[in-house]
Parts: C-alpha cells; sequence; structure tokens
C-alpha cells in the first residue's frame, strides 16, 4: 500500500470507475453504431464535408474519453469530459442525420 503525498487527490472509488465505464463503454456503443453507419453511408454519395467531420469528431470524442480516464483522481473533471464526449457523439449522430 502506497502513502499518498500531502496536497495529492485521494484514488477514485469503485463506484466512480464503474460509472466512468458504463458511461465510457455506451459512448463506444453508440459511437460504433454511428461509424458504421457512417462507413455504409460513404459508400453512396454524401456531402464531401461528411468524411472529414466524422473522422474528426470521433477522434475528438476518443481524446475526450481517454483524458476522463486521465483525470480519473479528481471528482467532478472526468465527468465534464465525458459530457464533452456526449455532446460530440451527439453533434455526430446529427452530422450523419444530415448528410445521409
Amino acid at each position: 500500500m502506497r502513502l499518498r503525498s500531502r496536497g495529492e487527490p485521494p484514488a477514485p472509488t469503485m463506484r466512480r470507475l464503474a460509472g466512468m465505464c458504463a458511461w465510457s463503454g455506451l459512448l463506444g456503443f453508440l459511437g460504433l453504431a454511428v461509424g458504421i453507419r457512417g462507413a455504409v453511408a460513404m459508400l453512396g454519395n454524401v456531402p464531401d464535408w461528411y468524411q472529414p467531420w466524422l473522422i474528426g469528431l470521433g477522434l475528438v470524442g476518443i481524446l475526450m474519453t481517454v483524458v476522463a480516464f486521465l483525470t480519473v483522481q479528481y471528482r467532478t473533471v472526468p465527468f465534464v469530459f465525458l459530457t464533452f464526449a456526449s455532446g460530440v457523439l451527439l453533434t455526430a449522430i446529427i452530422a450523419t442525420g444530415q448528410a445521409t
């Protein structure tokens, strides 16, 4: 068991980690569904802006989820990043609806 130094945030609880895993798992599942739908749509005729947008939004969403897990020792910061990732996913869903 490691002693924490003064000023170091406490370790996250298993409950918080489980909540973050569930949230990020849902984001991953929905993101995969949007990505598959987008890939199928790209086989047809989609606007020129759609492919770079979908790729960019996917990368930003993954980055936000990774940063959420990197900041897990803080109380609310990871959930802010997961909220941003959810917003990015919602944007990708809207963009996919507009393009197809």
